[in-house]
């Protein structure tokens, strides 16, 4: 596997690590008084860090599962898009 798709991954999961139990904790925790303003900060943190992990690697997912992405041919230079 190129190293390039391995760090896709990585990050992809990292941000669905990330997104998943946010979530969870945050709908959990939301009208609850007994955690703290800044414990519910810090999951809504690591959510739009999850986010951010999501935004940053969900395009170039799609482009290497439906394989759309440039093709250079060798002799002509010229741009060709796979279907």
């Amino acid at each position: 596997m190129n190293a390039e798709i391995i760090t896709y991954f990585f990050i992809f999961l990292l941000g669905v690590a990330f997104v998943l139990p946010a979530c969870y904790l945050l709908v959990l925790h939301f009208d609850n008084k007994q955690y703290s303003f800044f414990k519910k900060l810090q999951w809504t943190g690591v959510l739009l860090l999850g986010l951010l992990c999501l935004w940053i690697t969900v395009p170039s997912f799609t482009e290497m599962v439906f394989r759309d992405y440039r093709v250079y041919e060798k002799d002509t230079k010229k741009l060709l898009y796979t279907n």
